[in-house]
């Protein structure tokens, strides 16, 4: 069984800026591996440890994300793919998505693991999509798995309570960081890994319509959001009467 594990890099630091679009300026921060991404890929390669199965890292970015995809594709990944097409700069939901549910056809992927939520988005709406556009059944938020096998039961709180499933294959799930720690890859490993194959939309078997973004959706703005509390501490008040009296005064 093939396993397809998707990898963003993400900044590294809150200090974001913002161009006029309202995307962000991730070429001037530092950048790191989303961290639910690389207890995904972990994951991936223990599943394919125990059926004999192979994991392909797979990611959709700028060029420095073939850094990326070399660290993580140590740890054990059998090849990598980097989509890389300046007409996917800015990309939505529904474009991301449907780059992916190509990506899975064409590497004939029996499963998708994937972070739960991006550190620059928090949506966490992407898995979601992928499984809707392949038809395959969803495990969203998975926080431990019990049984590494082609059908894994996994773990995950559903409305508060500690829910198990065994998953049902073609499907996606998505994972905390929780799921599975991540190995540190010897220097055999790292001399070994697989380099990343780049893909251009052209590589892909995807409906041209889905990539038409621009006129979807549109951001108009984004800022931080600045918190002002009132606040007083008062000295020498004796009973709740006189606090009460004290706060209609200041407006409380």
């Amino acid at each position: 069984m093939k396993i397809l594990v998707l990898a963003k890099q993400v900044p590294a630091t809150t200090d974001l800026t913002f161009g006029k679009n309202g995307i962000v300026n991730r070429e001037s921060v530092p950048k790191t591996v989303n961290p639910d991404d690389e207890s995904a890929v972990e994951l991936a390669i223990q599943i394919a440890e125990s059926v004999s199965g192979e994991v392909v890292l797979a990611t959709m970015g700028p060029e420095s994300a073939s850094e990326m995809l070399s660290e993580l594709g140590a740890m054990g990944c059998a090849s990598c793919c980097h989509i890389f097409d300046d007409s996917l700069n800015g990309a939505d939901l529904v474009a991301t998505a449907n780059v992916f549910a190509a990506l899975a056809k064409k590497v004939n992927a029996g499963m998708v693991i994937c972070g739960a939520s991006a550190a620059d988005g928090k949506g966490g709406l992407l898995p979601s999509a992928i499984a809707s556009l392949l038809g395959w059944d969803c495990l969203n938020q998975v926080s431990s798995v019990e049984d590494f096998s082609s059908e894994p039961i996994v773990v995950f709180n559903y409305q508060g309570k500690k829910t198990k499933a065994k998953v049902k294959n073609p499907s996606v799930l998505s994972v905390y960081k929780t799921v599975a720690e991540p190995r540190i890859p010897d220097v055999m490993a790292v001399l070994s890994a697989p380099q990343p194959e780049k893909l251009a939309i052209s590589d892909l078997d995807i409906n041209q319509k889905a990539l038409e973004f621009d006129q979807r959706c549109e951001v108009v703005n984004v800022e931080n959001v600045k918190k002002e509390r009132k606040n007083k501490i008062w000295e020498g008040i004796e009973s709740f009467s006189d606090f009460h009296a004290e706060l209609k005064k200041e407006g409380f």
